[in-house]
């Protein structure tokens, strides 16, 4: 099993916004019964650390996955996301998965850069255009 210096050592690496909670399987069965948790049924089974997170997902599975290297006690056997079931290898992937601060830092980025792309393309149109203008200024009428 899992200590309590173990958990805390866990909460305490967490990001803000994440829990981290040890559940009796047959009361978690009865908080989620009539709920959009009902598919965490079939995870309620043997022991089980659960892991609510609010906001960083991928700050969340890799400081568990760190833990749980640390303590050779953590693995995930999967999770369930706006009602969607997930088996370890798909909350793997959602660890992948740029967070939203990365997704905005992107964005952002996308932004600012737009003027300078925008002055460059202009430039080189009008230059494209007085290089046209040139050439048929300077070329013999035929």
């Amino acid at each position: 099993g899992i200590n309590m210096p173990e958990i805390t050592a866990l909460r305490n690496s967490l990001p803000e916004g994440t829990n981290a909670m040890v559940i009796k399987n047959r009361l978690l069965k009865r908080a989620v019964r009539g709920s959009p948790w009902i598919e965490v049924n079939d995870m309620a089974t043997q022991s089980n650390l659960w892991l609510v997170i609010d906001d960083d997902l991928q700050g969340s599975i890799k400081a568990f996955k760190k833990w749980g290297k640390e303590t050779k006690k953590g693995d995930i056997n999967g999770g369930i996301m706006e009602g969607v079931v997930y088996d370890s290898k798909g909350i793997d992937a959602l660890g992948e998965l740029p967070s939203k601060d990365e997704l905005y830092a992107k964005i952002a980025g996308g932004i600012a850069a737009l003027p300078t792309n925008l002055a460059r393309l202009t430039k080189e149109a009008a230059g494209q255009k007085m290089a046209r203008g040139v050439k048929l200024a300077i070329a013999p009428d035929s």
